[in-house]
């Protein structure tokens, strides 16, 4: 994950080596030893408290290498844990705070792997009246 980008754009490496560096506060592990595993039975990057630190690290870093071709957001979104990434872009919150949240959440998920699940079903505002048995909620997402 981002091996070449870590080797060829100084830009790039810079933030990820500041959110591994930030991120051993939190963490038993360094983000950057895990992004250099190339043995894919030793990777931990399948496992949640590890991938989800490390898309953010990603996120952060790609930004900051778009940023040093002149390419400056005009708005930042995210989704999930995306949100967080989308906040620090947007100076809402600093890379220090980035980090305690997306590794304190990472962590907090964890526990929560196998008990649960979600689908996503295309139907009508209308239609979700008629949501199959079994489901406790709904919720609509819809482009205005």
């Amino acid at each position: 994950m981002g091996r070449e980008l870590i080797e060829r754009e100084a830009v790039f490496r810079e933030v990820v080596e500041r959110c591994d560096w930030a991120m051993r506060r939190y963490c038993d592990w360094s983000l950057l030893a895990e992004l250099g595993v190339s043995d894919a039975a030793r990777s931990r990057l399948n496992e949640i408290d590890i991938v989800q630190p490390a898309l953010f690290a990603m996120q952060m870093a790609l930004a900051a290498l778009w940023r040093s071709w002149g390419l400056e957001p005009q708005a930042v979104v995210g989704h999930s844990m995306g949100e967080v990434a989308a906040a620090c872009v947007a100076g809402a919150l600093s890379l220090e705070d980035a980090v305690r949240v997306i590794c304190r959440r990472s962590r907090l998920i964890r526990p929560t792997i196998g008990r649960g699940a979600m689908a996503a079903v295309e139907l009508s505002a209308d239609g979700r009246s008629a949501r199959p048995g079994g489901l406790r909620r709904s919720r609509v997402h819809r482009c205005q």
